[in-house]
């Protein structure tokens, strides 16, 4: 099946405060299904942006594909980073755990 963005798309969007900056993650559906993810990290060099949108098109292209969302969640843990932060009691390790939590969160 090829999936057909819409002209609009509702969507969530969660901020964690990192080592590194603010990470804004945006999970954008369609008809109640996650289709894509968007991410913006203030504050950083311009190649962990450019990694963040990456990893944010490639889940897109996985979910408008029918890739299940476990499956996703699974590839994005284990990661850790030098920039651990903590924040409402919950240690972030890495990007891509603030990624899935905002996925995991909206499944």
């Amino acid at each position: 099946m090829i999936y057909t963005r819409p002209r609009k798309v509702e969507g969530k969007t969660t901020r964690t405060r990192l080592g590194c900056g603010s990470l804004y993650v945006t999970v954008n559906f369609d008809e109640g299904r996650a289709v894509e993810i968007f991410s913006h990290l203030g504050k950083s060099g311009s190649c962990t942006r450019t990694l963040l949108e990456a990893v944010g098109r490639l889940i897109g292209m996985a979910l408008q594909h029918d890739v299940p969302q476990d499956t996703i969640l699974k590839a994005l843990t284990g990661y850790r980073c030098l920039n651990t932060a903590w924040e409402d009691g919950v240690k972030y390790d890495s990007c891509l755990q603030c990624v899935a939590e905002a996925l995991g969160k909206e499944a």
